[in-house]
């Protein structure tokens, strides 16, 4: 694929066509794995032996075609190079997008440990490959290496089932190293996309249709400035912090007694292990004398970091619960952030911005200064009030990154700091900004009157 050079518009009629295949194979992969998936758990069982039989059922189907067991990985590379593509059987080459197909679904589908992501790569990976076995004897202009019919039969696959057909291009060039694949790319992945949304299948089924469907999208679009409060500031005490090791009756007892709907639990070094509910603890039927936590923690339960934003905060909280666990950087347990919280907090900075910007004197411009290595701001936090009445810190650049004046912002030696100030206030912020250095950048003030 590094090597590929596409020179033939004609080319793209193939690409096309590929595009169009990889549609219909990718709707063929999604339906027929979440079919499987569908019988398999309507079908009466254990969850043991259903992974079981679909693993013997592959095992049956390697029998003919031995391509479909493992990864696949291997198969693939043997195929990019024409040699090795043309000394496998051409039924087999046919064979092999729907074979793995059936395996995943069999395998994966019937409850076995694995993803999907991968095999989808491969099933793509196929369906090029088959493309070009078939078109390279008789059509004209056809790139004499398979290479770029199996990559872009890969991105045009999973591509298009999984609704990320941007991110797709991204890859094709980071998987070939070549500019020169976009083009027949976005025509092939471009035609699989289409054709997934006209028959409105996706691999991922709780993926919604646009951000807007998201309820934190939302929520942000009402409350805009969610962005400017960190989550140190609105975050609560956890009422109750559970320990993997608690009984599960205790737990629920001190759940009940608590009147919460759950709690974080740790370890016995008390870092964060994932979520409890009481709607968890109130499933279990008759749990023994000395059943733990340990197995019923939910280790998928999200948290956000004590130094993200409301926004952020926002995007990780589950829809169901509400509410989610805020962690440092050892993943111990700082705080419970909720919606209640949210809501207050976004009610107390929008009144803080108020009377801040109501003491702002008029005539104020924006005054760029740099936190000097004697200032007395150097290490202190912008909520600590330290700067003159009427100031407001707007944002903070710190090397390449570039920060919100949040309260939660602890101000370093060589920060950038934009501020709005009063032309009797400007001397005040300078000084008080440079310390003893004298390497301040002089301001740009919006209004005409300040120097």
């Amino acid at each position: 694929g590094a090597d590929y050079q596409f020179s033939e518009p004609l080319q793209l009629v193939w690409f096309a066509l590929l595009g169009v295949v990889a549609g219909f194979v990718g709707i063929a992969y999604a339906r027929t794995f979440w079919g499987t998936a569908d019988l398999v758990t309507r079908l009466p069982g254990s969850t043991i032996i259903k992974p079981a039989v679909g693993g013997l059922l592959v095992g049956l189907l390697a029998l003919a075609i031995p391509q479909v067991l493992g990864t696949g990985y291997g198969w693939v590379q043997i195929s990019l190079t024409r040699d090795g593509l043309l000394a496998i059987p051409l039924w087999i080459v046919l064979a092999l997008p729907f074979a793995r197909i059936l395996a995943t679904s069999l395998s994966i589908g019937s409850g076995g440990s694995g993803g999907i992501f991968g095999p989808g790569m491969v099933i793509g990976a196929f369906t090029g490959a088959a493309i070009w076995r078939i078109l390279e004897p008789i059509a004209p202009g056809i790139p004499d290496s398979p290479a770029p019919f199996v990559i872009v039969g890969m991105m045009a696959c999973f591509g298009s089932i999984s609704r990320a057909p941007l991110a797709i291009m991204l890859m094709v060039a980071e998987m070939t190293g070549n500019l020169r694949m976009i083009a027949p790319g976005m025509v092939a992945v471009g035609l699989a996309y289409l054709i997934v949304r006209h028959f409105d299948v996706t691999m991922y089924r709780s993926q919604l249709e646009n951000r807007e469907e998201a309820a934190s999208s939302r929520l942000k679009q009402g409350l805009p400035m969610l962005g400017r409060v960190a989550v140190a500031q609105a975050m609560s005490a956890p009422t109750l912090v559970l320990r993997e090791s608690d009984l599960l009756r205790t737990a629920a007892r001190e759940l009940a007694d608590a009147a919460i709907p759950g709690a974080p639990v740790i370890d016995a070094n008390d870092r964060f292990l994932g979520t409890v509910t009481t709607e968890q603890l109130g499933g279990m039927t008759n749990p023994s004398a000395s059943a733990t936590l340990a197995k019923l923690v939910d280790a998928t339960a999200p948290s956000v970091p004590v130094d993200a934003t409301l926004d952020e905060a926002i995007d990780a909280m589950p829809v169901d619960t509400h509410w989610l666990t805020v962690l440092d950087d050892s993943r111990c347990v700082r705080g419970i952030v909720a919606f209640s919280d949210v809501v207050r907090s976004y009610h107390q900075m929008v009144q803080h911005d108020a009377q801040q910007v109501s003491r702002v004197a008029t005539g104020a411009g924006l005054v760029d200064v740099v936190v000097g290595l004697t200032s007395a701001l150097v290490g202190h936090r912008l909520e600590e009030d330290l700067l003159p009445r009427g100031v407001i810190v707007i944002s903070v650049r710190r090397r390449d990154a570039t920060l919100l004046g949040l309260g939660a912002v602890t101000l370093a030696a060589g920060d950038e700091v934009t501020v709005l100030a009063g032309a009797a206030e400007i001397d005040e912020v300078r000084t008080l900004f440079d310390g003893e250095a004298t390497t301040a950048k002089r301001a740009t003030a919006t209004d005409p009157g300040v120097d």
